[in-house]
């Protein structure tokens, strides 16, 4: 949770609906029982945060088993249940009123358009998530592979204490609170069941359900323990106890979560930018690192507009391709053949008509081929170190920055360092090993570059200031072994 808070990203947004969620459909069925026939303001309190949960983000659907198992397992199943669930159904509607703002802002033409939702067809591609839909459901091996993370990360969330009390407060329900027993135990299984089967690397925002789910127990642990203890114990000792809780959390957490000191992105893009050449040309697919922080720059703080970045795995959706035929109409129109050439491949595969994976491999590697020949006319074309080999054949790549810079011949290295920003973190991620790698990366290539050259001692330098950037990339300490060995360490 406390992760989530310092991310940008949707599941602050998340959690803040589903706890409301919960909360109101506990309230909402204890009222409208004691009212005997009037529903609940509570229970319509719930419908309309639940549609507008689903704007926020799909996996609202996941408290559904749970809330419905603790309606009918309340009202039954009768005329009057379905009759009372069916007047919620206008508040649940209006909160997916929300929706209508995707086809009018797309409409607008903004500068990044995810999805293009401006038909049906497209709205309902966005809001159901098909572009994902390849790494759901991919198999018993992935689903292994995801739960067994799950049960060895859970530690990680909560300390030992937390998971004896979150053992103590499910018997705690189970014998005092069977009904709110099996509503929590539903919450948690079945957001297991929906997440373990998503083949994704940062699947742990998606086990939060199951987080929130254990945080409940937790409390009805907290609970059993203050019922035992106070019979005997002195009120504030009970509650220094208890404070274990918290503070213990905090103070074994504090160090995984604190970003405080975390400018990797901004140092990495920055780097970048400032190290290609007028109107460049960035072929890449990190995401992550640099190409959504490049959209922050250009757009927002006016950075280097000149510089024309392409996603190359966003490059298989078609939505894509109105976004850039938007921003960059050059780009496109100079590769129309290509891109029509292939788009037509991809709609097959869109519109699940049988389509041959042959054929849109090889269109798609046409275009970005394309790509590349048409810009290097009369622009730098740059390539993250990622892209395979087979795109950018016939053109040799030199270590610029943080990035290839591809050149028909190979020229003489000139020497010098690219102007570097680095600023290290105490904070562990698998994004910041991931950026670290690639300052190694292309500092070590820009060592061996250097080293071609001629520029020995600049070498050394490149390839010592990639290993204290990150001092497990052995590439470099081997290479920087070998320099040591020729005098070079003198």
């Amino acid at each position: 949770f406390w992760a989530q808070s310092v991310a940008i990203e949707v599941y602050s947004l998340h959690l803040l609906f589903l706890m409301i969620l919960l909360i109101a459909i506990l309230k909402g069925v204890e009222e409208t029982k004691v009212a005997a026939s009037a529903t609940s303001s509570y229970l319509l309190l719930f419908a309309f945060l639940l549609g507008l949960s689903f704007t926020n983000h799909l996996t609202t659907l996941l408290v559904l088993p749970a809330c419905l198992f603790f309606y009918f397992r309340n009202f039954g199943f009768g005329k009057e249940s379905l009759c009372r669930l069916g007047a919620l159904v206008p508040f649940f509607s209006l909160g997916l009123f929300l929706y209508l703002f995707l086809p009018i802002r797309s409409a607008g033409g903004p500068a990044f358009d995810w999805g293009h939702p401006v038909t049906i067809q497209r709205i309902f591609w966005h809001i159901s998530g098909k572009q994902y839909r390849n790494w759901i459901f991919s198999g018993f091996e992935s689903a292994e592979k995801q739960l067994k993370h799950f049960v060895q990360s859970f530690p990680d969330q909560f300390h030992w204490i937390c998971i004896a009390l979150v053992g103590l407060g499910l018997w705690h329900l189970r014998r005092e609170a069977r009904m709110l027993f099996w509503f929590v135990m539903v919450l948690a299984i079945g957001c297991l069941a929906y997440s373990i089967n998503y083949d994704i690397h940062d699947i742990d925002s998606y086990f939060l359900l199951a987080y929130l789910s254990a945080g409940i127990a937790i409390v009805f642990g907290l609970q059993s323990v203050h019922r035992l203890l106070s019979r005997n114990v002195h009120p504030w000792i009970v509650a220094g106890i208890i404070a274990v809780v918290p503070i213990g959390q905090y103070w074994m957490n504090r160090s995984a979560v604190d970003e405080s000191d975390n400018f990797l992105v901004h140092d990495y893009t920055k780097t970048i930018l400032e190290n290609v050449a007028t109107n460049a040309v960035v072929l890449t697919y990190q995401w992550d690192y640099f190409v959504s922080a490049s959209y922050y720059f250009q757009r927002v703080r006016n950075e280097r507009p000149d510089v024309t970045i392409i996603d190359k795995e966003l490059l298989r959706r078609s939505w894509y391709f109105v976004q850039l035929e938007r921003n960059d109409p050059w780009l496109i129109e100079r590769s129309r053949s290509k891109v029509n050439s292939f788009l037509a491949e991809l709609y097959k595969f869109e519109h699940d008509l049988p389509y041959d994976a042959h054929v849109i491999d090889a269109r798609f590697n046409g275009m970005i081929n394309d790509f590349i020949e048409q810009s290097m006319k009369d622009r730098p074309v740059y390539i993250g170190p990622e892209i395979e080999p087979f795109l950018t054949t016939g053109f040799e790549r030199m270590p610029e920055g943080l990035l290839f810079r591809l050149q028909r011949s190979v020229p003489p290295a000139t020497g010098g360092l690219p102007e570097i920003r680095y600023r290290p973190t105490a904070f562990q991620s698998r994004l910041t090993r991931g950026i670290r790698l690639q300052y190694a990366q292309m500092l070590t290539f820009c060592g061996i570059w250097l080293r071609n050259g001629g520029f020995e001692m600049e070498a050394k330098h490149a390839l010592g200031l990639a290993l204290e950037i990150d001092p497990s990339f052995n590439p470099a300490r081997v290479l920087l072994g070998e320099e040591k060995g020729r005098g070079l360490g003198k």
